[in-house]
């Protein structure tokens, strides 16, 4: 599986990106943006382990950022959610500090979105954002995404609250509707 952008492509991570993968995510500024639940330091064990969850996933939820060179360049997921919200699948990632500000994580949301919806038929993609993370709120503004809110001091990170900022956008034959609505997943 591989979508393809003008710049990157979203494909499914392979044992060999494990190196390039422990690299670029053992890096203390990555750190500061992304979940508790992400290690770190991060060695080369952490990488094939997410290596070998991802590829066992049914559907496929999570995927190498690749570069030109079908290099890795980092790592986009979606997450399912459950119950009644099972219409809606969380989307995170992280992209190594070498890609930053070349327009690869705004592709990647992109990419990721578009299968959120084609594949996994879902009606609401949402990420969760640190407030002192401006650049991964520029990208998902970008790609269409929406501030649906803001949840003041609700994140501690490296001893520090920060608000937590939620982004999302709904499936295209949403558009236009308002609450509440019915609608028939496709």
């Amino acid at each position: 599986m591989q979508l393809a952008g003008n710049k990157i492509s979203i494909r499914l991570v392979s044992e060999s990106d494990a190196p390039r993968m422990a690299e670029l995510a053992n890096d203390p500024d990555i750190k500061r943006f992304v979940s508790d639940a992400f290690p770190y330091p991060f060695h080369l064990g952490d990488a094939e382990a997410r290596i070998a969850k991802a590829k066992a996933e049914s559907p496929l939820r999570s995927f190498a950022i690749a570069g030109p060179q079908n290099e890795f360049c980092g790592w986009i997921m979606l997450k399912p959610q459950t119950d009644v919200a099972r219409v809606s699948t969380e989307i995170g990632y992280w992209l190594g500090k070498p890609y930053w500000g070349q327009g690869y994580g705004r592709e990647a949301i992109g990419l990721a979105t578009k299968y959120a919806f084609e594949t996994l038929g879902v009606s609401r993609v949402y990420g969760k954002v640190l407030s002192h993370n401006l650049a991964s709120q520029k990208v998902m503004l970008a790609n269409g995404y929406v501030q649906e809110s803001t949840h003041p001091f609700a994140v501690l990170k490296d001893g520090m609250l920060y608000h937590e900022v939620i982004l999302a956008t709904y499936h295209p034959d949403l558009a236009g509707q308002e609450v509440p609505v019915a609608w028939q997943l496709p």
